[in-house]
């Protein structure tokens, strides 16, 4: 979950006192994955977008961004996958996935999923 690029963006949008309890559990099995997340955290709220360069599984790119409710409450993680074919335009493709879910429109009168 420290990991994936759909893992970070989940982690990003729990609650933080959720997140912060989940990140010291972890902390002791791997601490430099921790570390690694807290600092990508700030950057991958601002951004909408966390990202996967090959390092979970050989030749395998990921980008995920977040749709969020008008509320502004985490909803699910959207995430495109691909092979070396998209490693070079993952920011590009980033950029299309945050354009679809602000694309997106919720039914009137919708509280919450």
């Amino acid at each position: 979950m420290l990991i994936t690029a759909t893992g970070q963006v989940i982690l990003s949008y729990l609650p933080a006192a959720e997140r912060n309890e989940l990140l010291r559990r972890r902390e002791e099995d791997e601490p430099a994955a921790v570390a690694a997340f807290l600092e990508q955290l700030p950057t991958i709220r601002e951004t909408r977008l966390a990202f996967n360069r090959a390092g979970t599984v050989p030749r395998r790119w990921a980008v995920a961004t977040p749709l969020l409710h008008p509320d502004g409450g985490y909803v699910a993680t959207i995430c495109a996958v691909g092979g070396p074919e998209i490693a070079d335009s993952l920011d590009d493709v980033g950029a299309l996935l945050v354009d679809a879910v602000h694309a997106w429109r919720w039914p009137p009168g919708d509280r919450r999923p």
